[in-house]
């Protein structure tokens, strides 16, 4: 019983870990916009168009992901989820043109909707329900977090090394 609760907490702080760095990814492109938009010669609405992209694929992937993980192993979705973002934030890093650039977000979004949709519900399976909701709460405080983190090291990397660089902190 306790190796299953050391378990089940280990699995919790590793989950929002891999949380933390989804959201940071998911903003990075804001902090680093203005060096993009430079070096491509972006206008506002190519600019845009980076998190536009992201957000549909991610909007359309979730559902799916939703229906794989009542069905299917869901950490085996989760790793192939962090591989394939993990695969789209190298490509951005070699990203040579706006196009490229734009699959690799695009495809990040498939990787973090298969994330997103299923690591609440392997939480949900672990962690009794007296203290699920602390344990959610706890896993959702990488949104707020790894938000910010992305957006300052998305901009702070990007006026000292590149953006391309940024991508490599995902």
């Amino acid at each position: 019983m306790f190796v299953d609760t050391i378990l089940a907490y280990y699995t919790l702080i590793l989950l929002f870990l891999i949380n933390l760095i989804n959201y940071m990814d998911r903003f990075l492109v804001s902090g680093a916009l203005s060096f993009i938009k430079s070096d491509f010669t972006l206008s506002d609405g190519e600019a845009g168009a980076l998190m536009t992209a992201f957000l549909i694929v991610f909007m359309c992937a979730s559902p799916l992901f939703g229906w794989l993980g009542d069905r299917y192993v869901r950490k085996y979705l989760i790793a192939c989820g962090i591989f394939l973002w993990s695969l789209a934030a190298v490509g951005a890093f070699f990203a040579k043109n706006y196009l490229q650039l734009m699959v690799c977000r695009a495809l990040a979004g498939i990787g973090e909707s298969s994330y997103v949709t299923t690591a609440p519900t392997v939480i949900a399976d672990l962690i009794p329900t007296a203290r699920r909701g602390r344990a959610l709460a706890f896993f959702y405080l990488a949104i707020p977090v790894g938000s910010a983190m992305g957006f300052m090291l998305g901009g702070w990397i990007g006026a000292h090394w590149g953006w391309h660089y940024a991508f490599l902190c995902s």
